[in-house]
């Protein structure tokens, strides 16, 4: 139900038994739309859905909140406003706490990811450098191969593929088959400390 009192619209809510004034809709409204584009340019700055779902979690009850005691305006009363903080408190604690240990684990997890990547690039340059300074020895050259194996999750299909060949090309200059090249060894080398520094 409309009424109008001169150019302000009051709409009653029969169900609170509440009167709410056109511009207080519009307000919420507002900070409605706000919220959402808000959403939307966190989202397009951070594709982590993990901030949207976090401001969505955050703001379902400050919107229920408001739908229910926001027809009293703003209060100045200290004891309404820590009333406010404990149901948001309450509210937005346990799903925040939820959404931290996730993503602390999923950091965790990004982590030693990275961690073994850099292992592996580290062992891998030094095999190459124990190669290169004992004159392309066999045993060095079939270390690196398992080693790159061993390793081969962490590395690209490209980079693994890459060492191969090197190893091959190790095995042709130790043999005599092939000049070296130290150009295709700084390559795979600078390839290396790329990995080792991402």
């Amino acid at each position: 139900m409309v009424v109008k009192f001169g150019n302000t619209a009051i709409f009653k809510d029969k169900k609170r038994n509440m009167m709410i004034t056109k511009e207080k809709v519009i307000a919420s409204l507002k900070m409605l739309k706000y919220m959402i584009l808000g959403t939307r340019i966190v989202r397009h700055l951070s594709n982590n859905r993990y901030i949207y779902f976090t401001l969505v979690c955050i703001a379902i009850p400050i919107i229920i909140y408001w739908r229910h005691f926001g027809a009293n305006g703003l209060s100045d009363s200290t004891d309404n406003w820590g009333t406010f903080g404990d149901y948001i408190g309450g509210c937005c604690s346990l799903i925040l706490a939820l959404i931290a240990l996730v993503i602390t684990r999923k950091m965790d997890r990004k982590e030693r990811r990275d961690k073994k990547r850099e292992e592996a690039a580290e062992e891998l340059y030094n095999q190459i450098q124990k190669i290169i300074s004992n004159d392309y020895d066999a045993r060095h050259v079939n270390k690196l191969r398992r080693d790159a194996e061993k390793h081969r999750l962490y590395l690209s299909e490209d980079l693994y593929r890459t060492l191969m060949r090197l190893s091959d090309y190790f095995l042709q200059v130790r043999d005599g088959t092939k000049k070296e090249n130290p150009e295709r060894e700084e390559e795979v080398i600078l390839r290396l400390k790329n990995l080792y520094y991402e």
